[in-house]
């Protein structure tokens, strides 16, 4: 059970000091809630059926959230299957963290199988994020056979977790935009003979060539996109996830987030580019950024659509 909510000590134990555009738990007072007309809402649907499957998962978020809707998790489930059943990977993925967290983190539960099967779904339609939860499941029931395909198809998919779990149990990760150089270097000061071997060896890696159109929105460094912020709030971890972190001796819990907002400030999207190794705070992090606000980012006098890397930290 205990493999299945975190990782190792080693795979995500945050050695830097918090820098620019890093967000501490707590940070800034929570967002005013959304008020969302019925139109907006019936708007919203369609468009979940007829050409965009990833309102579907927004809607399950809000749902969830009560953000301009009543709080209701099963509505918040069947958003995501539809979502997922569209082949929307963050309908997959999200589907996945939720019916592990109504499971109580019981590998055995039915819940738990369904899960699995979701965020097996979601690593297939491209989620990094799907694959790495896949292969932590397979962890908790001792496949590790089964882990490693899919820890291996995280990390081509850009996971770093995923890239140093493979690197610390001797295997090669595959094609990756991840700087594998830089894992094997850290693996290396970890006491791994194979890694050292393989240290001065590796290069840092090119980025993996890709099918999917560049994202015409700016991409703003986290320092900007923090700039850019009005209000929001990083939750800290529940008191079954600080038990845990307790016990493992890891003084921090790190995740990197990718949020897009619209040319009005508000949040589109969330992508998890970094698990923090907590399954059911993960899950927490990416519902509760989609409350965050934000300042338009203006290019030439005109607001627009921008992307950003939010990383939080706990404890700060």
């Amino acid at each position: 059970m205990f493999a299945l909510v975190m990782w190792t000590a080693a795979c995500h134990r945050a050695a830097h000091p918090r820098g620019a555009g890093e967000v501490g738990a707590n940070d800034a007072p929570a967002a005013p809630p959304v008020h969302t007309t019925q139109d907006d809402l019936a708007a919203a649907d369609h468009a979940c059926d007829a050409v965009e499957p990833y309102a579907c998962a927004v809607l399950g978020v809000r749902h969830e959230l009560a953000h301009g809707v009543p709080a209701d998790d099963p509505v918040a489930r069947r958003f995501f299957a539809r979502a997922c059943e569209r082949g929307e990977p963050h309908g997959c993925l999200w589907l996945a963290e939720d019916r592990f967290v109504v499971s109580g983190g019981n590998p055995e539960a039915a819940g738990t199988a369904e899960a699995a099967h979701a965020a097996q779904e979601g690593c297939q339609f491209g989620s990094g994020a799907a694959c790495d939860l896949a292969g932590r499941f397979a962890l908790a029931i001792h496949d590790e056979s089964t882990a490693v395909r899919w820890e291996d198809e995280a990390c081509r998919l850009g996971m770093v977790a995923s890239c140093r779990y493979l690197i610390r149990h001797d295997m090669d990760p595959p094609d990756t935009p991840v700087d594998t150089a830089k894992l094997y270097a850290e693996a290396c000061q970890d006491h791994i003979p194979s890694a050292c071997q393989q240290t001065v060896a590796a290069a840092p890696a090119k980025p993996t060539p890709s099918t999917t159109p560049a994202d015409p929105r700016p991409q703003l460094a986290a320092r900007a996109f923090a700039g850019l912020r009005l209000s929001g709030d990083a939750a800290p971890p529940d008191p079954s996830t600080l038990t845990q972190l307790q016990h493992m001796g890891s003084p921090r819990l790190t995740g990197v987030f990718k949020l897009c907002i619209t040319e009005r400030g508000e949040v589109t999207s969330v992508d998890l580019y970094k698990p923090t190794g907590a399954i059911a705070y993960d899950r927490k992090l990416a519902r509760t950024l989609f409350r965050w606000t934000y300042r338009p980012h203006v290019v030439a006098g005109a607001p627009v659509a921008a992307c950003g890397e939010v990383v939080i930290n706990y404890p700060k």
